[in-house]
């Protein structure tokens, strides 16, 4: 069982694919409608991986639904998100949302740097660090980002962040701790 007031994050590598699938037919049928086979596989392996770590904790995953991309179950609140190198996920008894990008450089980077020039930090930050901190907050919302979730001030000592591979993994986390676990093997508990 989850400790409470505990975020616990599930990372894996993107070459780290699981072929045992055993997923509900709903979640299936969304992700058989990716043309992408990788970026399919990706997804499918990640709901798979949650799922079974989700049972490994000792719940039932009987009650889980993937409603407008967003995974519910019971008592537990989850947040997902794949980048090009790793994918993962959030599960936790408090309401949390995690974001996973790659440090990317040229137009789409300066795009990002124009876009989120707007938003004010107590300190200056990397532009991908930015979006993953808008990103995750806005997995927290279950919004999506919006507006006003852009809008909102945000305090950074409510996110954890980690960075690898020219990777930010950051999870929404508020007064909460977190633990963070990469290929399975714990490497950040704060």
């Amino acid at each position: 069982m989850l400790k409470d007031n505990i975020i616990y994050v599930y990372v894996y590598s993107n070459d780290s694919l699981d072929n045992d699938i055993s997923l509900p037919d709903s979640l299936l049928s969304n992700i058989n409608k990716y043309k992408d086979i990788s970026k399919r596989n990706i997804k499918l392996t990640k709901y798979n991986r949650l799922l079974k770590k989700v049972k490994e904790l000792g719940y039932d995953t009987n009650s889980f639904k993937y409603i407008n991309g967003i995974p519910k179950l019971d008592n537990l609140y989850i947040s997902t998100s794949d980048s090009k190198k790793y994918y993962g996920f959030s599960i936790s008894n408090v309401s949390n949302g995690i974001d996973i990008e790659e440090e990317v450089y040229g137009k789409r980077y300066d795009n990002l740097s124009k876009y989120l020039s707007n938003i004010e930090y107590d300190e200056d930050i990397d532009p991908v660090l930015k979006w993953t901190i808008e990103e995750a907050y806005s997995k927290y919302l279950g919004t999506g980002i919006t507006k006003e979730s852009l809008n909102t001030k945000k305090e950074l000592n409510d996110y954890f962040w980690y960075k690898i591979d020219k990777t930010y993994i950051t999870i929404y986390k508020k007064n909460y701790n977190v633990v963070l676990y990469l290929n399975d093997k714990e490497i950040k508990n704060a």
